[in-house]
C-alpha cells in the first residue's frame, strides 16, 4: 500500500513511490586492514525494526546527503541485524610500517631451528572532534605442524581467529580527537633447519 495519493501521468515508464521510511538507532564505528589497505573504514550496525520484512535487493548508501555506493541486501526480518559499509573516513590517517626500532631477522639459527621474526607499528591520526572506536585486523602465521612454533609478540590482539578464520587477528583501539594512536606487533615462528617455509 503506498501512503497518501499519488497522480500517474500517462505513458509507459516506470515509476517509484516511498512505502515507508525508518529511522534506525546505528552503532557506528570504523574497520581497517592496514597491511592490505590503509584506509578507515566506516561501519553501521542496526537492526530492522518494522513489521514486515525488508525484501532482498539493491540498497543504495548515502552519507550526510552524499552518495557512497550501492550493495545487495538479502531479506531482514524484524530484529534481524544489519550491517553495512559507508565508504572511507578521510578523517583518519592510518600509516602502516615495519617497527623501527625493530630489526628484521630473517632465518637465523638457533641450534637445528630457524627463527624468523617481524615487528610491524601502525600509526593512526584522527582529525574528529569525538572519539571513534576503531577495529585493526591482520593476518598472522599458523603452524602447521607441531614442528612449526608461532609466538605473538608486542600488543596482544584483542580478539584470535576472527569469524572463525585461522590466524585472524583484531585490535580494537579508541581514537582520541586531533590525537595519534599506535599499536606495535609481530611474531616470531621457529622450525626445523632443513624446512623451507615460503612467504614469511
Amino acid at each position: 500500500k503506498v501512503p497518501g495519493v499519488i497522480s500517474l501521468d500517462s505513458g509507459s515508464n516506470k515509476r517509484r513511490f516511498a512505502l515507508t521510511s525508518q529511522n534506525l538507532k546505528a552503532e557506528v564505528r570504523l574497520a581497517s586492514a592496514p597491511r592490505q589497505d590503509p584506509r578507515a573504514m566506516i561501519l553501521a550496525k542496526t537492526k530492522h525494526v518494522g513489521e514486515t520484512p525488508l525484501l532482498e535487493g539493491s540498497l543504495s548508501l548515502y552519507r550526510n546527503g552524499n552518495f557512497v555506493g550501492n550493495t545487495h541486501l538479502q531479506q531482514k526480518l524484524s530484529g534481524e541485524e544489519l550491517k553495512l559499509s559507508f565508504g572511507e573516513d578521510d578523517k583518519v590517517k592510518i600509516k602502516f610500517l615495519p617497527d623501527p626500532d625493530k630489526k628484521r631477522k630473517d632465518g637465523l639459527l638457533f641450534g637445528k631451528k630457524k627463527v624468523v621474526e617481524r615487528h610491524y607499528q601502525l600509526s593512526i591520526h584522527s582529525n574528529h572532534d569525538k572519539p571513534f572506536e576503531i577495529s585493526l585486523y591482520d593476518v598472522l602465521p599458523v603452524a602447521a605442524n607441531e614442528d612449526i612454533k608461532v609466538k605473538l609478540i608486542g600488543d596482544a590482539p584483542t580478539q584470535k581467529d576472527v569469524d572463525d578464520k585461522k590466524g585472524m587477528m583484531s585490535w580494537e583501539r579508541t581514537l582520541k580527537p586531533k590525537q595519534d594512536t599506535k599499536l606495535k606487533y609481530g611474531y616470531t615462528v621457529s622450525y626445523p633447519e632443513d624446512k623451507i617455509i615460503p612467504d614469511l
